[in-house]
C-alpha cells in the first residue's frame, strides 16, 4: 500500500513539474508574440537599439532576471514601446505582458535567495578591528577589493572569497595581532648621516648665515659654528612612539667667517684644528632640539625656528628622548657657541635614533587597559583564555561556546608554552580569530527570521559600519531586538553617536560617486593651484555635511533637489560668493607648478561648516546640483564642462538610471569647445549618430541645464573654459553667451539650474522611490530583486506619509519586519 502511495505521489510531482514547465514555456511564447508584434522594429535582427534583441527570446534569456526586470521596468514606466513606434499595444495587451513577466520574475526571485554568508566589506572590516582593539589602523589598501559593479560595496552577493583573498586576510591578521599585543619588542636602531643628506642644514633662503658650514671630509660633517645655525634630521619613523636620539660627531677649534649674499659666499670656518674625539666635552656644552612637521614637496625652503620657540635643552653626549611621528622633522641648534674669535665647535656626522622606547611594559594603550588590566607577561594560560573569550564575543558579534573556542585556545596554548608569555598566546589567538569565517562573514543563517544577535549586527553595520556596542549586545541577549519599538528607540540613539558619521560618509561617497574627486583637479588656466588648495578638501566634505544636516534635522529628501540653505565654509564661499558670509583668501604655494596632492600637503583647513540660509538671489545654490565637487568631477579632466557627464550623473543620482553602453558600440570622443564652437554645438554633432542618441536624449538636457556653472561651480553667463572663446564672426574677441535652454526627453522645455530643479521637483516621486530603494539595498547589504518590490512600495508609501523625511525613512527601514529577515 505504501509503495503504491509513493508511486502516485511521485507521478503527481512529475505531472506538476511538467505542468509548470509547460506554463513557463507558454508564458515565454506569449511574451515572444508581444515582442514580435511591437518591439522587433527597434530590437530585432536588422536593428538592435541598446544592443538588445527581442526577436528570439531563448530559455537562457527567459531565465535572466536582470534582462526581464529591465524590460518590465521600461514597460511599467511607459518608456517602451516609444510613442512613435510603428505599432502600439492596447492596454489589455500591456497588462497581459506585465503579468507573464511578473510571474517569471517571481519564480526567478524565489531561486535567487540571498547568500547564507555576507563577507565584511573593507570599510566594515577596518572599522570593526579599530573598534574592538581601540586602534587606528588604515587597512583598506591591504584588504581584498570590494566588487561594486552592482549597488554598494557592502552588497554581499558580490563580495566573494578566493585563495588569494585568504592570503591577504592572513597577512592583515598577522599585522594586527603583532601591533596590538606582543612581548616587549627590541628597539630598532637607525643611523642617519650628513653624507646621505638625512642630516642637513635648516635655514631660510634670505639668511645666508643660517647655513651650516661643511668640512671637506668624506663624511661631509656639518659645523654648529654659531647659535643661529640650525641643522635638521629627517627620520623615517613608520610608527609613532617614544624614541631616543643621540647626535654623534667631533669637535674642532675654528673661526667663523660670515657669508655674503652680495659676494655670493656661504658661511665658512677657518683656522681649523681638530680636537681629539675621545676628549670629554666641556660641561657647558649644550644643545637644544625642536620638532616641526615635515614641510613636504614644494616647501623645501622653510622659515627657521625662532629663538623664543619651545626649544628643549639636552646634553649631546647623552642625547634626548621624545615622542616622534612619521611627519616629524628634528631641528638641532648649539647653545654653547659664542660670537667672536676662534672657539670650540661641534661637528655632526651622524645621529642614532633608537626606538620605540618603553619605560614600562605593557604600554598604556586601549587594548592593554581594556583587556589586560593587572596582567603581566608571566600571567598563566587561564588568563589568556578569559581574554580571548571576551574578544571573541565582540569579533564574532555574539556568544561563543567553549567548544567553538577550542581551536583558538590550542593556538594560544602552543604560543604560551613556547615563549612563556601570555602576550604571545594572545597574539596567536587573535590571529586565528581574525582569519575565522565567524569574523570575516556576518552570520545570518539560511533563511527566515534573523536571531537577535544577527539583528544587532545588521543594525550596527547599517548605521555605524561596524560591530554592535554593549547596549545592542545586551538587548540581543535579552531577546528584545525583535520588538520594532525597541529597534526604533535604538535607531534614534545610534543616530546620535559619532559613529554615524561613518555611515553618512560611506553612503554619500557611493551614492554620489565622490571617489572621482580624488583624481581630478581644475585646469590651472581656470582655477589656480593656490585657489584649489583652499577648497581641495572642502569640496569633498560639502555633500557629506549637507547630508548630515538633512539627517540630523529630519528634513525631506526634496532638499537634495532644492533647499533654502547651504552648508559651507569661508573657503567654499571663495567660489560661491554668498553675501553676508565670510570669504577666505588663498595663500601662495611655494613654486608655480601644479604639484600632485600625493606629493604636496597644502595647509590644513580647519574652518567648520555652517548652515547659511539663502535669499532669493542666491537660491540657485540650494540642494546638491550646484555644489563645486559635482561640477568639477563631471568635467573633461577639469578643462571644460561636459553636459554628457553632468547629465549622466544627474540621471544616476536623482533618477536611479544607470546608463549602460552596449559592448559593440563604437563611441567617438566628444570634440572639445573651440574659438568658434560651443560645447552645446559639439554635442549636437555627436548626437547625430542614432546609436548614440538613445542615451544622449536622456542625459544631455539634464547636463546642458547646468552649463551656467564652470568647472569649479562658479556662475557664468559667458563661456570662459577656452582662451579667446569668441563667437563666429565676432572680431572683437568677445565670448560665447551660455545657452542653457533645453528640452527634456518627454518634451518639457526648461532652462538653467532652476529649470532643472523644477523638472526634478515635478519628478520627485521617481527620485524619492530611487532613493528609498538605494537606502534599502544599503541597509540589507544586498542587491534587491523582484520579490523586494512589495516591500519597496510599502516603504515608499510609509515615507510619503511623513513627507520623505530622511531620519524617518531610516526609522521605517529598521523597525520593519522585513529588516529582520534574510
Amino acid at each position: 500500500m505504501n509503495h503504491r502511495i509513493t508511486k502516485v505521489a511521485a507521478f503527481l510531482l512529475l505531472f506538476a513539474d511538467a505542468h509548470a514547465s509547460c506554463s513557463i514555456a507558454d508564458d515565454r511564447m506569449q511574451s515572444q508574440h508581444f515582442f514580435n508584434t511591437f518591439c522587433v522594429s527597434c530590437h530585432g535582427m536588422e536593428k538592435s537599439k541598446a544592443d538588445l534583441r527581442l526577436d528570439q527570446i531563448d530559455v537562457q534569456q527567459w531565465n535572466d532576471p536582470s534582462l526581464l526586470n529591465d524590460i518590465y521596468t521600461a514597460i511599467e514606466s511607459g518608456e517602451m514601446p516609444p510613442e512613435d513606434a510603428p505599432k502600439f499595444p492596447e492596454p489589455d495587451q500591456f497588462k497581459a505582458l506585465q503579468k507573464v513577466l511578473r510571474n517569471q520574475l517571481h519564480l526567478l526571485a524565489e531561486k535567487q535567495k540571498p547568500g547564507m554568508l555576507k563577507r565584511l566589506s573593507r570599510v566594515e572590516y577596518q572599522n570593526t578591528v579599530n573598534d574592538v582593539f581601540g586602534s587606528d589602523f588604515s587597512l583598506l589598501d591591504r584588504l581584498p577589493l570590494d566588487n561594486i559593479e552592482a549597488g554598494f560595496n557592502n552588497n554581499a552577493d558580490n563580495l566573494h572569497m578566493s585563495v588569494f583573498d585568504m592570503e591577504l586576510y592572513f597577512n592583515v591578521a598577522n599585522l594586527i595581532a603583532e601591533s596590538v599585543v606582543s612581548d616587549k619588542p627590541a628597539p630598532r636602531v637607525v643611523v642617519y648621516s650628513t653624507k646621505d643628506t638625512d642630516i642637513d642644514t635648516h635655514s631660510h633662503k634670505d639668511n645666508t648665515n643660517g647655513f651650516a658650514p661643511s668640512l671637506s671630509l668624506a663624511s661631509r660633517p656639518l659645523v654648529f659654528a654659531t647659535q643661529s645655525i640650525q641643522i635638521k634630521i629627517n627620520p623615517s619613523v613608520k610608527t609613532s612612539g617614544v624614541y631616543r636620539i643621540v647626535p654623534k660627531g667631533f669637535y674642532i677649534q675654528a673661526k667663523f667667517v660670515a657669508g655674503s649674499r652680495v659676494e655670493e659666499r656661504l658661511p665658512a670656518v677657518t683656522d681649523i684644528s681638530e680636537i681629539n674625539t675621545n676628549d670629554t666635552p666641556p660641561t657647558d656644552h649644550s644643545m637644544s632640539y625642536f620638532l616641526r612637521k615635515n614641510s613636504g614637496v614644494g616647501q623645501s625652503i622653510v622659515t627657521v625656528i625662532p629663538k623664543n620657540a619651545a626649544w628643549k635643552d639636552f646634553n649631546p653626549s647623552i642625547g634626548f628622548t621624545t615622542q616622534l611621528s612619521s611627519d616629524d622633522t628634528i631641528v638641532l641648534r648649539c647653545n654653547s657657541v659664542k660670537g667672536g674669535g676662534p672657539q670650540r665647535m661641534f661637528c655632526i656626522e651622524t645621529a642614532t635614533i633608537t626606538g620605540r622606547v618603553y619605560e614600562s611594559w605593557p604600554p598604556d594603550t586601549y587594548f592593554y587597559k581594556t583587556y589586560c588590566k593587572d596582567i603581566d607577561a608571566s600571567a598563566g594560560y587561564e588568563a589568556c583564555q578569559a581574554i580571548l573569550k571576551r574578544l571573541a564575543r565582540k569579533l564574532f558579534r555574539g556568544p561563543v561556546s567553549d567548544a567553538e573556542m577550542q581551536q583558538f585556545y590550542k593556538h594560544a596554548m602552543k604560543a604560551v608554552a613556547q615563549d612563556r608569555s601570555i602576550f604571545s598566546g594572545l597574539q596567536a589567538g587573535i590571529r586565528g580569530m581574525l582569519c575565522s569565517p565567524k569574523f570575516l562573514f556576518k552570520q545570518e543563517g539560511e533563511s527566515g527570521p534573523l536571531d537577535n544577535y544577527a539583528i544587532a549586527a545588521r543594525m550596527s553595520y547599517f548605521l555605524w559600519n561596524s560591530l554592535p556596542d554593549e547596549m545592542l549586545f545586551e538587548l540581543a541577549r535579552q531577546g528584545k531586538l525583535k520588538d520594532p519599538k525597541v529597534r526604533r528607540e535604538q535607531t534614534l540613539r545610534m543616530l546620535q553617536a559619532a559613529r554615524t558619521d561613518r555611515f553618512v560618509r560611506d553612503y554619500v561617497y557611493q551614492w554620489l560617486d565622490l571617489k572621482k574627486l580624488k583624481i581630478i583637479e581644475p585646469d590651472l588656466s581656470i582655477f589656480t593651484v593656490d585657489e584649489f588648495d583652499l577648497v581641495r578638501d572642502q569640496i569633498k566634505e560639502e555633500p557629506v555635511e549637507f547630508f548630515k544636516e538633512v539627517l540630523s534635522s529630519n528634513l525631506s529628501l526634496v532638499n537634495f533637489i532644492d533647499s533654502d540653505f547651504v552648508m559651507i565654509t569661508p573657503e567654499l564661499n571663495y567660489i560661491y560668493r554668498i553675501e553676508g558670509h565670510p570669504v577666505a583668501t588663498p595663500s601662495k604655494r611655494p613654486g608655480a607648478s601644479k604639484i600632485s596632492p600625493k606629493d604636496y600637503r597644502p595647509k590644513e583647513i580647519t574652518s567648520e561648516f555652517s548652515k547659511v540660509m539663502l535669499d532669493e538671489k542666491d537660491r540657485y545654490r540650494g540642494g546638491l546640483l550646484s555644489q563645486a565637487g559635482f561640477m568639477l568631477m563631471t568635467t573633461n579632466n577639469g578643462e571644460y564642462t561636459n553636459p554628457f557627464y553632468r547629465g549622466a550623473w544627474v540621471l544616476k543620482s536623482f533618477y536611479g538610471d544607470h546608463l549602460e553602453t552596449p559592448e559593440d558600440l563604437e563611441i567617438s570622443a566628444i570634440s572639445p569647445p573651440t574659438k568658434t564652437e560651443t560645447i552645446k554645438e559639439t554635442i549636437d554633432a555627436h548626437r547625430a549618430d542614432a546609436s548614440c542618441n538613445i542615451c544622449h536624449k536622456k542625459m544631455d538636457p539634464l547636463g546642458i541645464a547646468l552649463e551656467n556653472f564652470d568647472v569649479i561651480g562658479r556662475w557664468r553667463d559667458q563661456y570662459t573654459d577656452v582662451s579667446n572663446y569668441a563667437p563666429k564672426g565676432n572680431k572683437k574677441g568677445g565670448r560665447f553667451p551660455v545657452d542653457a535652454r533645453t528640452v527634456h526627453i518627454d518634451g518639457r522645455a526648461f532652462e538653467g539650474p532652476q529649470g532643472l530643479k523644477t523638472i526634478l521637483m515635478e519628478d520627485k516621486e521617481r527620485f524619492s522611490k530611487a532613493f528609498v530603494e538605494n537606502m534599502l539595498s544599503y541597509a540589507m547589504a544586498r542587491e534587491l530583486n523582484f520579490l523586494d518590490r512589495e516591500h519597496i512600495e510599502q516603504l515608499y508609501e510609509q515615507s510619503a506619509n511623513t513627507n520623505f523625511r530622511l531620519r524617518d525613512i531610516l526609522l521605517e527601514i529598521v523597525s520593519s519586519d522585513y529588516f529582520t529577515r534574510r
